[in-house]
């Protein structure tokens, strides 16, 4: 009765620690196709003066809009683009284990700035920032906190970022006013001129990718002298906040627009109370496209042999790792970071209405491979593929060719002195006949999976061993 309780705990123990272990592992699995997907730009402050430096946030943002930590160095181009079309950019780099970067812009030209960072395999989601000539100018602005946030200049004021697009996995706006020096405003009776300006980017049709849609007071007017209500009309979509109110004393506000549904949704601007005037167009587009997060690159084996080969399969995957149609043809370019092989292709493209595509994948050597996979707006994808010897293949076709060659000792006449020596030239031949039958595809039409075969391995062997020296010439034939 101890004995066998003694059994039972033991075994028990095991199947606990297996169970842990596999649960490590699926863990491990599931954390690695965490990456970033989102390179979102957050101004300390939407309104400056023309000659200051504009501060922003840099910042990493993961499937689920959460922030999340760089796994390894990140090169990133921030680029403005003023009203007259001047652009200026600054090039820095997040590094391994930060989730966001601090970084500082001059711009001079007044109007409203477009401003937008792009990094490699990363969706960009910019922002604008006007700037006004000197006067009082609000701080439209939020205080968050900027842990772990690293300054790239060190001229720019301290940090304090904002954005209601970020309310998802940031804490929401507040819009204050931080008293500046300025000169003496004069009062006006012209009206009071707006600006309505969005990202032109395509979001992601999940509900929670947020277009950001910014109403500003022009460049002549600086504050709003009363609260101004602002009327948007949207067909299709979520708006938030509605209506929109510039606060008095501020100079612009924010709303948020999403959408579940792949497609266009245009937003219109209806009107405001008081009245101001609207410059440029009254409407915008913006386009939702597929929820895709993830570029997933798969072999349908872990493991083959150095003679085998396995197909590689390249997936578009949304939030919950299922496959998910492009909505454009997408090119994937694959490459070998590790290991030695030969991908059949190494550009695919997932066609328009399709989630995946494929290609194949033939080793050169043993150990492990490691297959790199990459697109535009996604982050790039690897694999690690175990390449085995293929021992039980190598056995039986050694063994086919000892009995071939022992088959024909005993069947030629005259017989054979040596059996034995028959039979090891035999090992050799019928290991020739069978290397040619797998990689020379002119000299038997032979598909791989059958010449992989066992059976195959051992018949073939024995072909080759029985033929003896023959084979030498027949193969040569073929190179």
């Amino acid at each position: 009765m101890k004995a066998t309780m003694h059994h039972f705990l033991k075994y028990n123990h095991l199947i606990v620690l297996s169970f842990f272990l596999a649960s490590f592992r699926l863990a491990m699995a599931q954390s690695a196709i965490n990456n970033p997907v989102k390179l979102v730009l957050v101004a300390e402050t939407q309104t400056i003066r023309s000659g200051e430096a504009a501060t922003l946030g840099c910042i990493l943002i993961d499937k689920d809009n959460k922030r999340i930590t760089s796994p390894r160095n990140l090169a990133v181009a921030m680029t403005a683009k003023s009203p007259a079309g001047r652009l200026s950019q600054t090039n820095f780099v997040i590094k391994a284990g930060e989730s966001s970067v601090e970084a500082t812009m001059l711009l001079r030209d007044l109007g409203a700035t477009e401003i937008s960072a792009k990094c490699g395999g990363l969706l960009s989601r910019g922002t604008f920032v006007m700037v006004k000539a000197d006067g009082l100018v609000d701080s439209w602005s939020s205080h968050i906190s900027t842990n772990a946030m690293r300054r790239v200049e060190v001229a720019a004021p301290a940090m304090r970022l904002s954005r209601t697009a970020l309310s998802s996995h940031l804490p929401p706006a507040n819009f204050i006013i931080t008293p500046r020096p300025a000169s003496p405003v004069t009062s006006s009776v012209k009206p009071l001129g707006l600006i309505l300006k969005t990202r032109t980017e395509q979001h992601l049709a999940d509900g929670a990718d947020a277009v950001s849609i910014m109403v500003f007071l022009d460049e002549n007017t600086d504050v709003a002298p009363a609260d101004i209500t602002i009327e948007l009309f949207n067909r299709s979509g979520t708006l938030t906040p509605k209506p929109l109110v510039i606060r008095k004393g501020l100079s612009g506000v924010e709303a948020q627009l999403t959408s579940d549904r792949v497609g266009d949704v245009v937003v219109e601007y209806r009107k405001s109370m008081p009245h101001a005037i609207l410059q440029g167009p009254t409407s915008i587009t913006n386009r939702f496209g597929p929820p895709i997060t993830t570029l997933h690159v798969r072999p349908d084996y872990a493991s083959i042999s150095l003679l085998g080969k396995c197909n590689l399969f390249v997936e578009c995957l949304d939030k919950n790792q299922k496959q998910i149609a492009t909505d454009v043809d997408r090119q994937v370019t694959l490459s070998l970071d590790s290991g030695s092989g030969i991908i059949a292709s190494n550009v695919v493209v997932i066609p328009t209405g399709r989630a995946q595509a494929q290609t194949s994948f033939s080793p050169t050597r043993l150990g492990t491979t490691r297959i790199h996979a990459s697109t535009l707006d996604l982050f790039e994808s690897t694999v690690d593929l175990r390449v085995t010897l293929p021992i039980l293949l190598l056995a039986l076709s050694l063994l086919g060719g000892f009995v071939g060659g022992g088959i024909s000792a005993f069947s030629e006449k005259p017989k054979t002195k040596s059996a034995l020596r028959r039979a090891g030239i035999g090992v050799i031949t019928g290991f020739i006949l069978y290397w040619a039958c797998i990689f020379l595809n002119s000299y038997i039409k032979m598909p791989a999976e059958v010449a992989l075969n066992p059976f195959s391995g051992f018949a073939l062997s024995t072909v080759g061993g029985f033929a003896g020296t023959k084979i030498f010439s027949m193969v040569l034939k073929h190179l």
